[in-house]
């Protein structure tokens, strides 16, 4: 039976009293909890029932939503007593004022203006080690990292890339699965190992730091040979085409799979996937790791006559569950085709890797 206020407060809208609660969280990581408390008069036989006020929320960030209306208390002759219970994701760090507006049978109030505090979620980075060479222009990954805000995108952030020979320039971020990576295009005057490492920036304040070695050479010089006349009649020796080839993936520092293709000199380009997944294990003790899961996967195009390093780095989320699972698989497919003789090459590879000693 709803309830019946004493006095005034039966009638005034001045009969609601309430105060809004403090909001702390993190931003990308759901809040939910009492968001205000409000009284309404004094009973008379019993406070009215919470389904008969409404509640709603203003987040401070452009939305709001419904509250849900508990009640707190029902002593004999005392005030009636009911909290605001709501839930809600901020996108990003900051400060937001967050109202709530209550309505029921004695009127309406708004509960008043308390800041919600939203820290920055934290990020975790990793370098990503390659190999150039003096004098000529190269654009490679240098780093990925992860943000624990699920809502993050690659324009929340920036990266500073410090090539390790006295200069620096901006790296561009793009998403990857399990989070982003950040490449760059440089140039070395000198060769040698250096270290290179990339600072990341969020707009919310956070930034890490990750390392990586670039081993530069240097550019080779090739002598011609002599030319020497040759016969009309004698025939120029023919080139043995180089055959399309993968070669036995291989594990680098990280948990991140190498794999080198040698493409066919006569073929205009190869193409193929480089994927790594988990090995399943229907007995694990870990639920995840009962079914093969993908860790990974490279598309890649590369030039004709060319040899290439293609690599695929593991989710970083699963970190943990490799350490545990000891093994991965990884599948190489390649493919492709001399348009001057209509031949096509194809070559595939299956391997399973244990990843005990190098994650």
């Amino acid at each position: 039976m709803a309830g019946v206020l004493c006095g005034a407060h039966a009638s005034s809208a001045l009969a609601l009293a309430g105060t809004t609660s403090a909001v702390n969280g993190a931003e990308g990581i759901g809040l939910s909890g009492t968001v205000a408390t409000f009284t309404d008069g004094a009973l008379l036989l019993a406070c009215t029932t919470a389904s008969s006020y409404k509640a709603t929320v203003d987040w401070g960030d452009g939305s709001t939503s419904a509250g849900s209306v508990g009640q707190a208390s029902t002593a004999l002759l005392g005030a009636c007593n009911y909290t605001v219970n709501a839930s809600h994701t901020y996108a990003e760090a900051g400060g937001y004022s967050v109202s709530v507006t209550v309505s029921g049978p004695t009127g309406a109030i708004n509960t008043g203006v308390r800041t919600a505090t939203i820290t920055d979620a934290p990020l975790s980075a990793a370098g990503i080690d390659f190999s150039a060479t003096k004098g000529t222009s190269f654009t490679t990954t240098v780093a990925t990292f992860a943000d624990a805000n699920g809502l993050a995108r690659p324009g929340d952030f920036s990266a500073t890339i410090s090539w390790g020979d006295g200069s620096t320039a901006a790296g561009t971020i793009t998403a990857v699965p399990g989070g982003f990576a950040v490449a760059g295009t440089h140039t070395y005057s000198a060769t040698g190992a250096l270290k290179v490492s990339v600072a990341v920036h969020d707009i919310g304040g956070s930034q890490i730091s990750s390392a990586a070695t670039a081993t530069v050479v240097a550019t080779p010089t090739v002598t011609p040979p002599p030319v020497t006349a040759v016969p009309p009649t004698t025939k120029p020796p023919s080139r043995k085409p180089l055959k399309l080839g993968l070669s036995k993936p291989v594990l680098a520092r990280g948990g991140t799979v190498v794999v080198g293709v040698s493409c066919p000199s006569a073929a205009h380009l190869c193409r193929g996937r480089i994927s790594v997944t988990t090995v399943a294990n229907a007995h694990s003790k870990v639920v995840g790791l009962r079914k093969a899961l993908v860790l990974g996967t490279s598309l890649f195009i590369i030039p004709g006559g060319s040899k290439a390093e293609l690599s695929v780095r593991p989710k970083q989320v699963v970190v943990g569950e490799l350490r545990r699972a000891g093994t991965v698989g990884v599948s190489t497919s390649a493919s492709s085709y001399d348009a001057a003789t209509g031949q096509s090459q194809t070559a595939t590879s299956k391997t399973t890797l244990r990843l005990t000693s190098t994650t």
